[in-house]
């Protein structure tokens, strides 16, 4: 892997899946809303076969809930996305 890149997002769910996930009630009765995550992660790596690298969306919820704990301990987004940065590599 050559790089991770952090790219701004928007910072909330489309109206359309705002709804749909206001319908799902998570650890209990009440609604917990989902916290979107405002950056998009991407990796540029190599492969054999060609000779410019390629970059791939990273879509894995495991990543997003990395960031979110790292807001926590962090308290900030973008120390929180520098961070899994460096924990990627």
């Amino acid at each position: 892997m050559l790089d991770l890149i952090i790219e701004p997002d928007e910072p909330e769910w489309k109206p359309k899946w705002q709804a749909h996930l206001s319908q799902f009630r998570l650890f209990g009765p009440q609604p917990k809303p989902l916290r979107k995550t405002p950056y998009k992660f991407s990796y540029v790596f190599e492969c054999e076969d060609s000779t410019k690298p390629h970059q791939a969306s990273i879509t894995d919820w495991e990543l997003g809930v990395l960031w979110l704990k790292d807001v926590d301990r962090l308290g900030d987004e973008w120390k929180a996305a520098e961070s899994v940065k460096q924990k990627f590599f």
